[in-house]
């Protein structure tokens, strides 16, 4: 019984003596970023057209069709 007061209060004392765990740290984070540059992401050229209404992109398809010949007969005009 005395070998358990003895242990528990040991054990007490230990855990509020310990040292606290770092949480969290930045450190050398923003010169590794930096080392090589901080690059823009590259934009696409072109929009991705999966996902959008079909009845659209048919649409679409017909007007840059006849945009394309529209513009051929205003060069040679």
């Amino acid at each position: 019984m005395l070998y358990r007061l003895r242990y528990r209060q040991l054990s007490c004392t230990f855990l509020a003596n310990m040292a606290k765990s770092k949480n969290h740290t930045n450190h050398n984070q923003n010169r590794k970023a930096h080392r090589n540059g901080i690059k823009k992401p590259t934009k696409q050229r072109f929009m991705s057209m999966s996902g959008v209404d079909p009845k659209f992109l048919k649409n679409l398809r017909f007007a840059k069709k006849h945009n394309k010949r529209h513009v051929k007969t205003e060069s040679k005009a």
